[in-house]
């Protein structure tokens, strides 16, 4: 049976160098999608199994980070 180049690759890879997305960083990506999309917090805390809200809100700072350097991008008018 032939092994496929991507697992060839993840078998003879040096674990230094492969980089597997992690359940923490899907979780964080899939978060900051869905508020991205407009989610409001409280569906995506039932989404995520959060028991408070608190544990989401870290995730609309971020996004808030994200939409304050892009405003700065924007040339100013006068």
């Amino acid at each position: 049976m032939l092994i496929s180049n991507v697992l060839r690759f993840i078998f003879t890879c040096p674990l230094s160098l492969a980089l597997p997305i992690t359940f923490h960083c899907a979780r964080h990506s899939f978060a900051i999608m869905m508020l991205d999309a407009g989610v409001d917090l409280y569906t995506l805390s039932k989404l995520m199994g959060h028991k408070s809200i608190e544990s989401t809100q870290i995730y609309a700072k971020i996004l808030d980070k994200h939409k304050q350097a892009a405003i700065t991008r924007i040339p100013k008018i006068f």
